[in-house]
Order: C-alpha cells, then sequence, then structure tokens
C-alpha cells in the first residue's frame, strides 16, 4: 500500500515541528514517500530566494535610503545570529522530549533533527549564517573580501538541495531555512552594493580565502570524529542515516572501495568543490555593481556615475582580474610594484595598503 503525505502540521509539535512531516515509528520507505511532494516545497523556497535577492537589484533606491539606517542592517543581523542558537535548543528539547533520542550526541536517525553536538557553525552555511549577521552589525572591507566568495556560491546549493525533505510550507523550519541561506547572499551583496564596506572588491585576499576555507574544514572533520557528526556533508561516519544526507547522497565522490568506506577521500573532494565554486564566484564580484558609497561623515550614499560601476567591463578590467589569479603567490612587496607597473592603482581606494599589509 502507497504511503500517504502527512504534513507538517501533522506533527507533534505541528507548525513548530522541526523533524516536519516525520512520523516516529514508521519506516524508512514511508517517511521517503514524502519525498516527491517536497520537490514543488523546493521550488517555492527558490521562488523566496529569487524575491529577497532580486529586490536588490530592484530597489535600488530605497536600499540605498536604508544604508543610513543602522538599525535595519543590525536588526537582520541579529536575526541571523540569534536564530541559529535558537533552532538548535527547540531540536534539543524535540529530541529528548518526542523522539526521546540523545539530544546531545546523536544520532538522529531519519528525522534529520540535529543533536547539539552540531551546533558548533562548522558547517559552511553555519559559520555563514553568523559571520553574515556580524558582517551587517560591523562591516569590515578585510572581512568581506576574505568570506564573500564563498558566501555567495555554497547558499544557493543548500537552496537548490535542501538538506531535510520532510519540512513543508505548513512548517516554520520550512521558511527558516530557506530566509536564513537567503539572507546570508542578501546580506553580503547588500553591504558591498549599498557601499557599507568601501569601494569595489580587489579580490587580492583570494590566498585567504582559500586558507581559511582549508583550516575551517579541517577543524570540521576532527569535530566530525569526535561527535559522529556529518559537518561538511563528508559522507557516513559509522553509518548513521543523517550522516547520508546533504551533497555526499550516494557515492559520487568516491568515498568508498567496494564497501569500505575511505574517510579522507569525502574531506578532499568537498575541499576541491569548495575551491571549484570559489573561484567563479571570485569574478562575479568583480561585477556587481556598486550603487554608492557610504560617506560616515555625512551619514549619507554617495551616488557613482555609471561609468564607476563599470570599472571592470573594459579591457583593464579584464585584465586585472586575470592579474588577482597572477598575483596569488606574490609578496606584498612585488604585488604593490606590479600594481604600480600594471598601473592598475585606480581599482583601489584608501583601504588598498591595509589589504596590503595582509600578505
Amino acid at each position: 500500500m502507497k504511503a500517504q503525505f502527512n504534513p507538517s502540521g501533522k506533527g507533534p509539535w505541528g507548525f513548530l515541528d522541526p523533524a516536519g512531516s516525520y512520523q516516529p515509528g514508521l519506516g524508512w520507505q514511508e517517511q521517503l514517500a514524502f519525498k516527491g511532494q517536497s520537490y514543488l516545497f523546493q521550488l517555492v523556497g527558490i521562488v523566496i530566494f529569487v524575491l529577497i535577492v532580486g529586490s536588490l537589484f530592484v530597489f535600488k533606491k530605497y536600499y540605498a535610503k536604508t544604508a543610513n539606517w543602522k538599525w535595519f542592517r543590525i536588526s537582520i543581523g541579529v536575526y541571523q545570529i540569534s536564530t541559529y542558537f535558537i533552532c538548535y535548543a527547540i531540536w534539543a528539547a524535540y529530541l529528548a522530549v518526542v523522539l526521546k533520542e540523545n539530544w546531545f550526541w546523536g544520532p538522529s536517525g531519519m528525522s534529520k533533527v540535529r543533536p547539539l553536538s552540531e551546533i558548533m557553525p562548522l558547517h559552511l552555511c553555519s559559520i555563514h549564517q553568523l559571520l553574515s549577521g556580524f558582517l551587517l552589525i560591523f562591516p569590515s572591507k578585510r572581512f568581506f573580501e576574505i568570506c564573500a566568495p564563498s558566501a555567495l556560491v555554497l547558499p544557493v546549493l543548500a537552496i537548490v538541495n535542501p538538506v531535510n525533505p520532510y519540512w513543508s510550507l505548513d512548517n516554520i523550519f520550512y521558511y527558516n531555512y530557506f530566509i536564513l541561506h537567503t539572507l546570508i547572499i542578501f546580506s553580503y551583496i547588500y553591504v558591498y552594493k549599498y557601499g557599507l564596506v568601501g569601494r569595489s572588491y580587489t579580490g587580492l585576499l583570494l590566498k585567504w580565502q582559500f586558507l581559511w576555507l582549508f583550516v575551517f574544514s579541517i577543524v570540521a572533520v576532527i569535530w566530525d570524529g569526535i561527535f559522529n557528526a556529518n559537518m561538511l556533508y563528508v559522507g557516513p561516519n559509522g553509518g548513521s542515516p543523517w550522516n547520508i544526507g546533504g551533497f555526499n547522497v550516494g557515492k559520487w565522490n568516491t568515498n568508498y572501495v567496494g564497501d569500505k568506506y575511505i574517510w579522507p577521500l569525502a574531506w578532499f573532494w568537498m575541499v576541491m568543490l569548495g575551491i571549484l565554486l570559489i573561484l567563479p564566484a571570485h569574478v562575479l564580484l568583480f561585477f556587481i555593481k556598486q550603487n554608492g558609497q557610504y560617506d560616515e561623515k555625512t551619514k549619507r550614499i554617495i551616488y557613482n556615475s555609471k561609468s564607476q560601476q563599470n570599472d571592470f567591463y573594459g579591457q583593464m578590467g579584464k585584465e586585472y582580474i586575470f592579474f588577482t589569479f597572477k598575483s596569488f603567490f606574490w609578496s606584498r612587496a612585488k604585488l604593490r610594484a606590479e600594481i604600480i607597473k600594471a598601473k592598475l592603482a585606480n581599482y583601489f581606494d584608501n583601504e588598498i595598503e591595509q589589504l596590503l599589509k595582509l600578505k
């Protein structure tokens, strides 16, 4: 007999049920019968993403005004940060009270309700949820330059391929999932497009983007080994069903040789995927037009002319983009000399010296 679709509202906690339409006691085949329904709901999530991020490019005058409203961005930043911890508190209570599972260590089985062992922000979208909140509250050009490329592309993967197929339109965690991932991208584009982090993206911190991603991934997989978690979705750890989720579904990244799980390979391929995704995002940032610069003294947006908004559309701009890849292993002194030699200094604002100090 074919399993019937059970909406999220019929879960033990109804609209606030973190397990969505997951029904304790049903077998995995019955649970996965809901998967077909989730594709329609996924489209609604994508629409949410398009509307929120797209509004930055449509309502430019409105968002330019909000740059003067400090509490506009601070409230979004506080929401990003506080929601992260609130969700884990709710999930822990649900595991302990309703599913009667280990709320700290997990694993949480087919319900996909994460235990507190995953409260550390060691999923890439988790860390960016917190980082995007801090960026809104404390805009920083250096911070933006290092984190933006990975922040612009990784949440898109989470939106296109949601981790939990059991959340539906009558569940608060459905909207929370899509809105939070959307706000990551929204936050980075907002502070950049409306001048809160200075002039155009310089791209000179590409090596630091890779370095923080590499160090972050090492910490994440060590945590996996200690707490039997699945940070970065690097594959099943101990055979738990929860760990067969996200982008490691199946054996796409050659984690297995026969029936044996080869853990280091999973980590290596996920890091390589991250690097491959950062490169096009790095180039994309050059072509996002800045509508203006925020003046701290006057507390107003100084609008850029069209010529100022098209820095990287000409031949010299394309040469500069190529320059950022060539300079990957250069020393600070060589980088400064090559910038002067290539006559590329006009692509920087007065923060260039601070950026070069990191080299």
